[in-house]
């Protein structure tokens, strides 16, 4: 038979026990509430990030439309060309990058440039009567968290020979 056991014979392992899962929740409530963090600054990051490339993606659209208005807008495009040569192999033509004004000031956009890189014969049904000049449009917009996105766009302007 067996003895039924009084509370003086008990040694309190319940006690213990009970102490070891407290700690043992604790540890993964402390885990759990780095790992939520860590994750609101990743999606907060990639918020930040997308930011700055739509804002420099909208300066660039802004600049090609800006060249397409009327003779004025061009005239970056004939600045561009008219640099010192930056020559590199693939691009003998190829300029020094031009500083141009911003045309979104709410962009945060930190470096604007064109910069003149070749000029050729245009593709297509009228071969021989146009002349394609290409160019780089480089736009970087920065943040003050340190977020930052740099797009480049090549156009292609065509003149009348």
């Amino acid at each position: 038979m067996r003895k039924a056991l009084s509370i003086r014979t008990q040694q309190g392992a319940g006690l213990i026990v009970a102490l070891i899962f407290l700690a043992v929740l604790t540890i993964a409530g402390i885990t759990a509430a780095r790992l939520t963090n860590m994750e609101e600054r990743m999606a907060g990051n990639t918020q930040f990030k997308g930011l700055t490339y739509q804002n420099a993606q909208s300066e660039i659209r802004a600049q090609m439309a800006a060249y397409n208005t009327n003779l004025v807008g061009r005239k970056p495009l004939l600045d561009a060309a008219n640099q010192g040569a930056d020559a590199i192999s693939g691009f003998p033509d190829r300029r020094q990058a031009l500083a141009v004004d911003v045309i979104l000031s709410s962009a945060n956009i930190a470096t604007n440039t064109i910069r003149y890189m070749n000029k050729g014969i245009c593709e297509g049904s009228s071969v021989g009567k146009f002349e394609c000049s290409g160019y780089e449009i480089n736009s970087a917009s920065r943040l003050d968290n340190g977020a930052s996105s740099n797009q480049i766009q090549g156009i292609y302007f065509i003149n009348a020979k």
